[in-house]
């Protein structure tokens, strides 16, 4: 405890010391191998040493080494804070924190009542409308129509059906026929038209669950860190967020999903509960969703 203490000590009274040194230093002291730390960490050693050299080649967005490092600090039971105020990089200004990082851009919102509204949704909804208007139109329609062929049909064949003299049982049999061979074409085309409604609704279903879009709901319990771009490379979300936030992301094209502090997440997609276990890899969870 005193010597954790005097590590302590010392990465407050050496302001010019890098994270990385101070972290190596103490996984020295833990009697702990580059390996070790790599496979704890689920990261390669080239990563682990890159690290502890305060050197950036190699390695992702000053955002994502942060979320390395504190992992790491944490691991050796470092305060993670204190390791990360020393984080040199020339494009990070020291002494900032996560929580600094631009707001979600995009779509993106964090709970509030405007999320509710989402384009998706009204997408959604529009779909689902005009659906509604479609088939009440169409089984008009096809009403209409059914009733107009019968009478015609049958009016043509009484008018070739001419009685003759000699028998009248001809007479009577001929619209018993025609009867029967009319409510035989009614049945078909009434049964052509029923299969043909249900194709289209089928159809509209599918183009109205594309018309939705992906909508994708986080729910966090402890402080993580997102980076969410649609398949142009446009992000939608890219800050971290704490205990008791939720991020709502819609977009109409397929996003990529990357979540630090994976285990501390919970994922709604499409309204579905949605497992992030199979997308983890240590502490980060990365996915795609609409592929």
């Amino acid at each position: 405890m005193e010597e954790k203490n005097k590590l302590t000590d010392d990465v407050r009274a050496v302001p010019e010391q890098g994270s990385g040194s101070l972290l190596a230093a103490e996984r020295k002291r833990q009697n702990k191998t580059v390996e070790e730390v790599a496979a704890q960490l689920n990261l390669s050693v080239t990563q682990i040493r890159t690290i502890e050299l305060d050197q950036s080649e190699g390695l992702p967005e000053p955002t994502y080494v942060r979320g390395y490092i504190r992992s790491y600090a944490k691991l050796l039971e470092l305060d993670s804070e204190e390791v990360l105020a020393h984080y040199l990089h020339p494009n990070w200004q020291k002494g900032s924190r996560l929580d600094g990082l631009p707001k979600g851009l995009g779509n993106a919102s964090t709970g509030d009542s405007r999320g509710f509204f989402s384009l998706g949704k009204l997408l959604f909804i529009a779909a689902i409308v005009g659906i509604t208007v479609f088939m009440w139109m169409t089984g008009r329609l096809d009403g209409l129509l059914g009733k107009q062929a019968a009478p015609v049909a049958a009016s043509i064949q009484s008018s070739g059906a001419v009685p003759s003299s000699g028998s009248s049982t001809q007479v009577t049999s001929s619209p018993v026929q025609n009867v029967t061979n009319d409510a035989a074409s009614d049945a078909a085309v009434v049964g052509s038209d029923s299969d043909e409604n249900s194709e289209q609704a089928d159809e509209l279903n599918a183009d109205a669950v594309e018309a939705a879009g992906h909508e994708l709901v986080l729910n966090f319990s402890d402080t993580s860190w997102i980076d969410i771009r649609d398949a142009d490379g446009k992000r939608l979300a890219y800050k971290s967020y704490a205990g008791g936030e939720e991020l709502v992301v819609s977009s109409q094209i397929p996003m990529s999903v990357f979540i630090g502090n994976a285990k501390a997440v919970t994922a709604t997609y499409n309204g579905a509960a949605f497992d992030l276990t199979a997308h983890r890899e240590g502490v980060f969870a990365r996915f795609s969703l609409g592929e």
